[in-house]
């Protein structure tokens, strides 16, 4: 019989003292080695334990969760506590633009508040960070002030204390012209160059009269100096009088150059240049103010010359009154069209100088056949020649001193 009374029968008794015939009920040991026992093993591989002794800080047994310096108990790292700049865990100063743990920009700030800014103050109390709109001192020393030097270094001046004059007065083409001055202090010394005149001496004025010595050249440079320490007096007057023996030029006037010396020859005057002579043209002789002219044969002759050739007594170049031109004319050319060669006249009533051209349609000057040539009263044909102009239509033109006459030519190839 089986521990059931069973004879043959297969239940058997566990180490439990339990007889059944199911070996999947049996009795078994426990963690203790207690048979029948309930002692389990934990998380943490400890008999009987609660997980305890392998918890993390959430109390998961094996958990990952961790407390960090702030006291917070989690998985997750990227959350950790950290310290402020002032090694506080947790705590929120920081650094600020001035590197200073819980400042407030002030330390390094500019006038404008900006940390680490630009901007200042400058002599006008205004805050900028742009060097090109600082206030600047004036002349008197004013921070933002609008006095200003003038011209002869003077502040708040009138820019004419420096300022002298020269001009040129009274001029006779017998051989003298005047310079006056101004000046608003005394005159130490004086240099100018002028032109169109050859000069040979020079006297009088004021520059004679207070001990001055005035040299000349004939290229027309004026030199006045003292040797005792004479000056020409503040204001206006007559400086010299220049003797001239001949004029070279056009036009007469006082170079730009011209120097007048403060006294003690520190500095010098700004000088302005006032009036000039224009001689007009010269005779036919080249001498400005002169009586010669081209007589009708063309030839420059002086006033109350005359050519008697044939021996009558009377001019052979004098033109007779039917002989002198009316008016100012010219004549068409001849032949038009023309290729290469043409012919015109014209006419004068009164010694002139008188400029001939060939112009384009749109006015533009090609060629100049003479220029300011000197005629004398009466009737001339001038040869063109067409060589160097393309086939089309031109004009020529004839400029007297008062008057301008153009004819239309037709050059041909």
């Amino acid at each position: 019989a089986d521990c059931a009374g069973v004879a043959n029968g297969d239940a058997t008794e566990d180490q439990c003292g339990v007889c059944d015939a199911n070996p999947d009920n049996d009795c078994t040991q426990d963690c203790a080695g207690n048979w029948g026992g309930d002692a389990i093993t934990d998380d943490c591989g400890i008999c009987g334990g609660d997980n305890a002794s392998c918890a993390d800080c959430a109390g998961v047994a094996n958990g990952d969760a961790t407390e960090d310096q702030c006291g917070v108990c989690d998985a997750n790292p990227d959350n950790d506590c950290t310290q402020d700049c002032a090694g506080t865990w947790g705590g929120d100063a920081i650094t600020d633009d001035c590197g200073v743990c819980g400042g407030d920009n002030s330390s390094c700030a500019d006038c404008a508040g900006v940390a680490n800014g630009n901007s200042y103050i400058d002599g006008c109390g205004v805050c900028n960070d742009n060097f090109y709109d600082d206030c600047a001192q004036d002349c008197t020393g004013t921070w933002g002030g609008d006095a200003l030097e003038d011209q002869c270094g003077i502040c708040n001046g009138d820019g004419l204390s420096c300022v002298a004059d020269l001009s040129l007065i009274n001029f006779n083409s017998a051989g003298s012209i005047e310079i006056w001055y101004y000046a608003p202090s005394p005159i130490a010394g004086f240099q100018f160059d002028i032109t169109g005149l050859q000069l040979e001496s020079a006297a009088g004025g004021l520059a004679q009269d207070n001990g001055f010595y005035v040299e000349v050249s004939n290229a027309g440079r004026v030199i006045g100096f003292s040797l005792s320490g004479g000056l020409i007096p503040a204001g206006s007057g007559l400086l010299t009088t220049l003797y001239f023996n001949q004029i070279t030029a056009p036009i007469t006037l006082i170079d730009t150059d011209a120097v007048l010396v403060y006294p003690g020859g520190s500095d010098q005057f700004i000088v302005n240049l006032e009036s000039s002579i224009n001689h007009g043209q010269p005779d036919c002789l080249g001498v400005y103010y002169g009586g010669a002219f081209l007589n009708a044969c063309d030839v420059c002759v002086e006033e109350g010359t005359i050519i008697d050739e044939d021996g009558d007594g009377e001019d052979d170049c004098w033109l007779d009154a039917d002989e002198i031109p009316d008016i100012f004319t010219l004549s068409q050319n001849y032949p038009n069209p023309f290729n290469p060669v043409s012919f015109i006249d014209y006419a004068l009533p009164n010694s002139d100088y008188l400029t001939m051209n060939i112009i384009d349609i749109q006015g533009r000057i090609l060629k100049n056949i003479f220029y300011e040539k000197y005629h004398s009263v009466g009737k001339y044909t001038q040869k063109i020649n067409g060589t160097d102009l393309k086939s089309g239509i031109y004009f020529i033109q004839l400029i007297s001193s008062n008057n301008i006459l153009s004819k239309k030519i037709i050059v041909l190839k």
